[in-house]
């Protein structure tokens, strides 16, 4: 059941969310988006990451870099009075028989002190300008399934799951 104002104005869980983290005394900051290009950037990219998925550093760097060479890419949330990294995404156009050409997001984070201002869902609608530019018919992402924060997210956001992501080891 969603939300009612006093005024009965019925609210989004969207609004819901970013109104329960106000109300915790947190300020939304202003934000920039923009790809990640530099070597910084992609140093913070990494902490970001290494704090996410606790995956050594080194092992993360390499990956970027097979990655980045099949064509993925990043962008950063930076805060825009002190330049701090506060969310990152990253994204790949790809092609599928089933869902024809869409853009892939992987690897979307937003730093835990700064979840439920409303940023998740201005770095998402970057994406998805980007989406609409390099002209996907959808856009995709995998969720882990012990994640129920992240999905209900993406639910918010109007998303729906559709499969079952599987993975196993090759040794």
């Amino acid at each position: 059941m969603r939300p009612v104002l006093p005024s009965g104005q019925d609210v989004s869980p969207r609004e819901s969310a970013h109104r329960g983290a106000q109300a915790a005394g947190q300020q939304r900051p202003a934000v920039v988006i923009r790809p990640l290009v530099t070597d910084a950037d992609h140093l913070g990219l990494l902490a970001v990451l290494h704090d996410w998925y606790g995956i050594d550093a080194a092992i993360l760097s390499s990956r970027l870099d097979a990655v980045r060479q099949g064509g993925w890419q990043g962008v950063g949330m930076f805060a825009s009075a002190s330049g701090r990294l506060l969310g990152v995404a990253g994204w790949s156009v790809e092609t599928r028989l089933c869902h024809g050409r869409y853009l892939y997001v992987d690897h979307f984070v937003v730093i835990e002190t700064q979840r439920r201002l409303g940023l998740g869902g201005e770095l998402l609608a970057y994406l998805a300008r980007l989406a609409r530019q390099q002209r996907c018919e959808r856009m995709i992402l995998d969720v882990a399934r012990a994640n129920e924060a992240a999905q209900a997210f993406w639910q918010r956001e109007g998303f729906t799951a559709v499969g079952l992501h599987c993975s196993r080891a090759c040794g």
